[in-house]
């Protein structure tokens, strides 16, 4: 009786039933992206040490803030340095590759993850310098076999570009390491500026 009455129900209401079907699905690829990226915040960091705090939109970390904020914060008393983030949501090839792609300004991200490492320091200089260049985490390039001077095109749903194309080429600049078991090195780091300078929406505004 039950049974009959629930498959009633989603015949009256089919195309809200699909976008509560679709919103869960949303929520728990995102959930299952973002979990290695609690890794990089946290790994360095313990309950007796925790000095890394995640600032987000109170309404939802999908939600953005503005970018001015991070000067804002940064100038909070007991705030040593303010990093912006932003989930790119990309996929390489098939968007069942998904990838944890990330918009940070590479300088304060190397200083706030201090427990992230380059084996070659030329490399993370390029990656510096390179607007358009990304650096990678080792699992992440072994995983796709990608390597520093190549070009690779990654696609995000979310943020197309200025003219429309939901494609991005990027340079890897760098391959970065963990020095920490619990270190996550299954993510790609975009510059920041050029990622706001190319997007067609959202420009001047971060994730988290």
């Amino acid at each position: 009786m039950f049974i009959k009455l629930i498959l009633t129900s989603f015949r009256r209401a089919k195309l809200r039933n699909f976008f509560t079907f679709a919103t869960y699905v949303v929520a728990f690829t995102l959930l299952g992206l973002l979990m290695p990226l609690d890794r990089v915040f946290s790994g360095g960091t313990s309950l007796a040490d925790a000095n890394r705090l995640i600032v987000s939109n109170s309404m939802s970390i999908m939600q953005p803030l503005p970018e001015t904020y991070v000067d804002r914060i940064e100038g909070v008393e007991g705030v040593g340095l303010a990093v912006p983030f932003t989930f790119f949501g990309g996929f390489y090839r098939e968007p069942d590759n998904q990838i944890l792609a990330i918009a940070t300004e590479p300088e304060k991200f190397v200083a706030l993850i201090d427990e992230v490492t380059f084996s070659q320091p030329q490399e993370r200089e390029v990656w510096f310098s390179n607007l358009r260049s990304v650096a990678i985490g080792r699992s992440l390039a072994d995983k796709y076999d990608w390597h520093v001077g190549e070009l690779i095109s990654l696609y995000s749903l979310i943020y197309p570009k200025k003219n429309g194309s939901n494609s991005w080429t990027f340079e890897v600049a760098a391959i970065f390491d963990s020095d920490g078991d619990s270190g996550n090195t299954e993510s790609l780091l975009i510059h920041n500026d050029y990622f706001n300078l190319n997007r067609l929406h959202g420009k001047d505004s971060v994730g988290w």
